[in-house]
């Protein structure tokens, strides 16, 4: 934890409550009885079913309208509202920017106002950030040899870059609980391969085997703590005990000079992402895609049921696991090796994006950690983000055949606010966008993505045992 905000209530029927949240979530305020935060009936006159959302990543936080009757309001001043012509519908297509909170704001949503306290790490009774030691920016110089582009354009800025990389790691302490190793030898790295919102990722060469890696380098957005270091470095380790043979696999991992870094396994393929745009669009054969698909079932089936090591916590108690819940599952997170049909699926990013900005090391700002994954995260997930099951996982993974079968999400949010697209449409039956899939595919597909209510599969292996049954796999 890196912080805590908190909603008091300030008159009314929720006069005297908290809500208090100290991990990245989204909180849906309104009327509806499916909202994270219920307005009661008997203040709601004002209220819209779903009125608001707040992105919470403590101590950041923000809030959106969602095209409510009434306006939001924060200190008074109406931050967004739909006008008085304006329908439901037309105000789905509205996306009212989102208004960073600040500590001792207030906010009215109807005749309800909630006073906001945001606490940082120290005050809310938790270790000081510690500032970085002075030394160089490796990161940063990182940056600038390389550029923003995934290849390097001369032989000077790629010797420069490899010289930094593997300084870093020379320096670096092992994710090895207990112990503090210095250095980690025996890498030669290649070339930049991947450059996102966490950091870089490096082809490298193990020189032990010669066995092709991917390192993952990951800034951390702002000064953190000495606790939150080690919550994360004791998560990537924990994510270690994942052996699955479609599960990407993480073989080191550490930190060093302000920089955490993992030495992943590597696919050749790229994603499943880059595969769909590299076909310009076009779907993937249905045979391919029920290939693809099963072996992702079978990596989410083995995690939800996993036992795994004690996780031990800050106060030294240990808690036994069992079953790890993925949270993000879609065409970027899943990783290729081969090509054909001896082509294999690899889930990546197993809990350690949410990790990264749990442990307050993501500097997540606003919608941040939201961002990109809408098109993959069910109804109940979106309602529920921070309490949420296998099922949200098996749905996300229909999601994701959906994609395979047709090069399109499920749903269509061309022209509309992404939250108010998942709360008040439904997905775009299958065969709208392939009429010639077979039947039975598309509707059990259909019937799998519809999350209008509870979600039809709860677990991995009863989606894989229904694709099975209708005689494609």
């Amino acid at each position: 934890m890196n912080g805590r905000v908190s909603l008091n209530g300030l008159n009314g029927p929720l006069e005297g409550t908290a809500f208090v949240f100290d991990e990245p979530m989204l909180c849906v305020i309104g009327r509806e009885t499916d909202c994270s935060l219920v307005i009661p009936l008997d203040a709601a006159a004002e209220v819209s079913r779903h009125h608001c959302v707040l992105t919470l990543c403590p101590p950041d936080a923000a809030i959106q309208d969602l095209g409510s009757r009434n306006g939001t309001f924060v200190n008074g001043v109406n931050i967004g509202r739909r006008e008085s012509t304006q329908s439901v519908e037309q105000a789905r297509e509205m996306n009212f920017e989102s208004f960073p909170l600040r500590d001792g704001d207030v906010i009215g949503i109807g005749n309800n106002a909630f006073a906001v306290q945001i606490q940082s790490l120290k005050q809310a009774g938790k270790e000081e950030a510690l500032p970085e030691p002075k030394e160089p920016d490796l990161f940063a110089e990182l940056e600038e040899s390389s550029g923003q582009t995934e290849n390097f354009v001369s032989s000077k800025r790629h010797s420069e870059t490899v010289r930094l990389v593997e300084q870093m790691l020379k320096t670096a302490r092992l994710a090895v609980p207990g112990k503090d190793v210095a250095g980690i030898e025996g890498y030669q790295v290649i070339n930049r391969i991947g450059h996102g919102g966490m950091g870089d990722v490096y082809m490298a060469i193990r020189e032990g085997d010669k066995c092709p890696m991917a390192l993952k380098m990951m800034r951390p957005g702002i000064a953190v703590s000495e606790a939150s270091r080690r919550d994360f470095l004791r998560e990537m380790e924990y994510m270690k005990a994942l052996k699955h043979p479609h599960i990407l696999g993480i073989y080191e991992g550490g930190y060093s000079k302000g920089v955490f870094f993992m030495a992943l396994e590597y696919c050749d393929s790229g994603t499943l992402d880059t595969l769909i745009h590299q076909l310009k669009g076009q779907p993937l054969p249905t045979a391919g895609a029920l290939r693809l698909i099963m072996q992702i079932l079978d990596a989410l089936d083995y995690a939800h049921n996993a036992v795994l090591p004690d996780l031990k916590l800050p106060d030294g108690s240990l808690r036994p696991t069992r079953g790890l819940v993925h949270r993000d599952i879609k065409p970027k997170n899943i990783f290729l090796q081969g090509y054909g049909e001896q082509r294999l699926a690899k889930l990546a990013d197993f809990g350690l994006a949410k990790s990264f900005c749990h442990a307050g090391l993501g500097g997540c700002t606003q919608t941040g950690f939201f961002s990109g994954t809408a098109a993959y995260i069910s109804r109940q997930q979106f309602l529920n983000y921070k309490y949420v099951g296998p099922e949200v996982d098996v749905w996300a993974a229909a999601a994701t055949l959906y994609f395979m079968l047709s090069a399109h999400s499920p749903r269509n949010f061309k022209g509309m606010n992404p939250f108010c697209a998942i709360l008040e449409t439904s997905p775009v039956s299958i065969f709208e966008r392939r009429p010639d899939i077979p039947r039975k595919l598309g509707k059990l597909l259909d019937a799998a993505l519809d999350d209008s209510r509870q979600l039809k599969f709860r677990r991995a292996a009863d989606f894989k045992q229904a694709l099975m049954e209708t005689g494609l796999c």
